[in-house]
């Protein structure tokens, strides 16, 4: 059996499977339920310096949900009097860390620090609603409201309060800190990175909610959020967004330990973010749909993966595609794919999706001519049985088959010509 457990920042987690700081952790109880059903590790709810002024209000969307992002409607002092204990208890009885997530700039952190920071083995620092104003928040729904007014990206152009706020939970915590960040573009995300580790961050948790994004509801031809227009993207369709912000912070980062959040729902979307970098993954849609006990049951099965492809442990497929992707040139040159004949069962789909027409169907064989093709791989995409798939061009100019890593000297729609 493949060995899970990741060391992150100095702490051991049973394995890669945490939550991310959302509702299914927003108490003592519901922490303790993820402990019992088998998550690696504990992230709680973000505590705000006061409660968050509404509750969370879901809009289903193709692949996830749309929501207004907040923190923990429960007081700082209700979770350092109540809720960390129980957690705290948990996390203990199941030998795992527990991370105190906190929010959110120098202020607010100084001052909640000190109440929870015992109960802690580590701290994420959220950033959603860290704001260019110092102050402590006097107001939550004027804090709300400064924040949707603010430019998405606003950080990248000035990282100073974050900056301060890393520093802050430096100086009140002596354990790891972990700061999370926001989709924003390649250039943004790694500006606002860098300034994090830059004042002393431990590790990096990538990626909170996409937006603003909208949906209408067509039969009333308004927005789903009538009230306040826009909402905020989780689920499945923001992993190619988050997964290319771990994948871009590995590559920037490589000794940096980067939490892959976003869209993790099956064993699978684990395995990719771990192959992009990631040293563990964050869960909240799915475990919001499918309950606590999903987290073990994600576990049980991304070790029947690695079991499956003779992987001793999680080291083993970190980082995978950064490797890879080093030895790999960028697509400049048609690369015509390989064909495996006896895998094809003439379903037209190559000769339908070529628009090119460079590939057509013979009866049951496959025809190409090469100079007419693209290289763009659509047809390998759409074949039902792999009997298509493209060459990999390496930076020393050899072309590879992927299926078995040996060397083209030349290729054309069959096996290579000796």
């Amino acid at each position: 059996m493949a060995n899970l457990r990741v060391e992150i920042a100095g702490l051991s987690f049973r394995n890669p499977i945490l939550p991310g700081a959302g509702p299914q952790v927003d108490n003592g109880e519901k922490l303790a339920a993820v402990a019992r059903n088998g998550a690696g590790g504990l992230v709680t709810r973000t505590i705000g310096f006061l409660p968050a002024p509404e509750a969370d209000s879901y809009k289903v969307v193709r692949g996830g949900y749309l929501s207004r992002p907040m923190w923990s409607s429960l007081s700082a002092e209700q979770w350092a009097g109540q809720e960390l204990p129980l957690a705290r208890r948990a996390a203990d009885e199941a030998g795992i860390p527990l991370i105190v997530s906190v929010g959110y700039n120098a202020a607010e952190v100084e001052q909640l620090l000190p109440g929870l920071r015992d109960y802690a083995d580590g701290i994420e620092l959220a950033t959603h609603f860290l704001r260019p104003n110092s102050a402590p928040m006097r107001d939550p729904l004027a804090v709300v409201r400064e924040v949707s007014q603010l430019p998405s990206h606003f950080l990248a152009h000035d990282t100073q309060p974050l900056v301060e706020a890393v520093q802050a939970a430096k100086g009140a915590f002596a354990g790891p800190v972990w700061v999370k960040l926001s989709p924003w573009g390649q250039e943004e995300v790694l500006r606002v990175a860098q300034a994090a580790v830059s004042a002393g961050a431990d590790a990096l948790v990538a990626t909170d909610l996409l937006g603003p994004t909208l949906a209408i509801d067509i039969e009333r031809a308004t927005s789903l959020f009538s009230d306040d227009v826009y909402g905020w993207l989780s689920g499945t369709s923001l992993r190619p967004t988050a997964l290319r912000v771990v994948f871009d912070l590995a590559r920037m980062f490589p000794t940096m330990p980067v939490i892959g959040s976003g869209g993790v729902a099956r064993p699978d979307d684990a395995v990719e973010m771990l192959m992009a970098g990631a040293s563990a993954v964050q869960m909240t849609t799915e475990a919001l749909r499918r309950g606590p006990r999903w987290y073990g049951r994600l576990a049980q099965q991304l070790s029947g993966w690695l079991d499956k492809h003779d992987k001793a442990d999680i080291a083993a497929i970190r980082g995978q595609a950064v490797c890879l992707w080093q030895t790999l040139l960028p697509h400049t040159v048609s690369t015509p794919p390989l064909y495996k004949k006896e895998a094809c069962i003439g379903c037209k789909l190559c000769e339908l999706s070529c628009h090119y027409h460079a590939i057509w169907m013979e009866g049951m064989v496959a025809t190409l001519e090469p100079d007419l093709c693209f290289g763009c791989g659509l047809c390998v995409v759409r074949c039902p049985t792999d009997a298509l798939t493209m060459p990999r061009v390496q930076r020393d100019g050899v072309v590879v088959n992927p299926r078995n890593g040996e060397p083209l000297r030349f290729w054309t729609l069959g096996l290579p010509a000796e």
